[in-house]
């Protein structure tokens, strides 16, 4: 979610600050306000269509990144190279809801990842950190 469409809320009522196009507030763009581990974390979806989204990914160094499985599919975020530095432990999930959170600090860096049950469908992504 775009970090102007944030609900604020006031005396018990939610509203959200439509000083933008509401649309913005729905994108399938990854928000990329990332940086300190104190902001927003860009968002991967895992997908009922088997895929990560985005499947491929740049951010600078001290991004926090968050996986969302948005299906009921068992997935997991397996990374490619367990070895590699600044690399992230193997998740798995069973059901809708976070999976994983990790804040990139290695800069330099690809990580590929895949999830085990569906990389022959495909299900294979890439986070390039600069």
């Amino acid at each position: 979610m775009n970090a102007a469409c944030r609900v604020f809320r006031a005396g018990g009522f939610v509203s959200l600050v439509l000083a933008i196009p509401l649309s913005a507030c729905f994108s399938d763009e990854p928000d990329l306000t990332g940086g300190d581990g104190g902001g927003e974390a860009v968002v991967i979806r895992l997908t009922e269509a088997l895929r990560f989204v985005p499947d491929t990914l740049t951010i600078t160094r001290g991004t926090r990144v968050r996986w969302v499985n948005e299906s009921d599919f068992f997935h997991t975020v397996t990374p490619r190279n367990t070895s590699q530095p600044g690399v992230w432990s193997r998740r798995e999930t069973s059901g809708r809801g976070p999976v994983l959170e990790h804040t990139f600090s290695v800069g330099g860096q690809t990580y590929n990842y895949f999830c085990e049950p569906h990389e022959s469908f495909g299900m294979v992504a890439r986070i390039r950190v600069e």
